[in-house]
């Protein structure tokens, strides 16, 4: 499997899968990639994980640019299975009865950033 990712600090999706590593000293998950774990310092080693999980957190955020109507953006936390938690955004300005804590999510790869689309949604 190779990947080029364009921002090293940006989760990449490849095939499906959320592209990260695993600390062979503690097992500590991340994504995007590290060469050494944030929690323990021990080597890393490349793993992909499902690009699906479960919401741990989000917020609708409302962002006024000039004289405008705010843009409405969701972001949320997302526990990945058996892997990192990583940042996405949601799909449009949906209701926050459409992203609450726990609810199963899929992740897609947009042009600008990893969005959470809540699973059962069309």
């Amino acid at each position: 499997m190779s990947a080029t990712v364009a921002n090293a600090h940006r989760v990449t999706i490849v095939d499906g899968r959320v592209i990260g590593s695993r600390c062979s000293s503690c097992s500590f998950a991340v994504s995007p990639p590290l060469p050494r774990c944030p929690r323990c310092g021990g080597e890393q080693d490349a793993q992909d994980f499902p690009a699906r999980g479960r919401i741990w957190a989000s917020a609708l955020i409302h962002l006024p640019v000039l004289d405008r109507d705010a843009a409405r953006t969701r972001f949320s936390y997302v526990d990945i299975e058996n892997g990192p938690r990583v940042l996405a955004a949601g799909d449009g300005p949906a209701p926050e009865s459409d992203y609450p804590i726990g609810a199963a999510v899929i992740l897609c790869e947009t042009t600008s950033s990893i969005t959470a689309i809540p699973v059962g949604k069309d």
